[in-house]
């Protein structure tokens, strides 16, 4: 069985990394992290969204937020649990306000889907198209 090939960023995708690269050099700086441009606004013509990830290492996460990355995802953005789970409800109101003022100033117009991710999540998506956005030298 031969291994799925991905097709390759469009040339409209690498425009559109270039207007997001002082938002991603503002948002690499303030995580210490990077910033990838994914999702079908690599792929399609027409994208419904813009996803955007910034890929923190677990450590990180878990001491910027309180909590893991896993815990986040099983709570959710609108969960009934929020008042139960302060931490999480802190980590859907951050990329909540840093989405919407990126999608009012950045996106032409597009959804903007931006999330911060712990570095064992985004692990199972490595062999899928991305660009990184930023040009931060980052801390180690």
């Amino acid at each position: 069985m031969s291994e799925a090939t991905h097709p390759a960023p469009l040339a409209a995708a690498w425009w559109l990394a270039q207007v997001l690269r002082p938002w991603a050099n503002q948002m690499a700086a303030r995580f210490n992290a990077p910033v990838y441009l994914v999702g079908s606004a690599l792929t399609e013509e027409h994208p419904r969204d813009v996803d955007v990830r910034i890929v923190l290492p677990d450590e990180a996460f878990l001491q910027r937020y309180g909590c893991s990355w896993e815990h986040v995802r099983l709570i959710g953005p609108s969960g009934t649990q929020h008042e139960a789970y302060p931490d999480v409800c802190r980590y859907w109101r951050d990329v909540a306000k840093l989405g919407a003022w990126a999608s009012k100033h950045h996106s032409r117009g597009l959804n903007f889907d931006l999330q911060v991710e712990g570095s064992s999540w985004a692990e199972q998506f490595a062999g899928l198209p991305r660009i990184r956005l930023d040009d931060v030298q980052l801390d180690d």
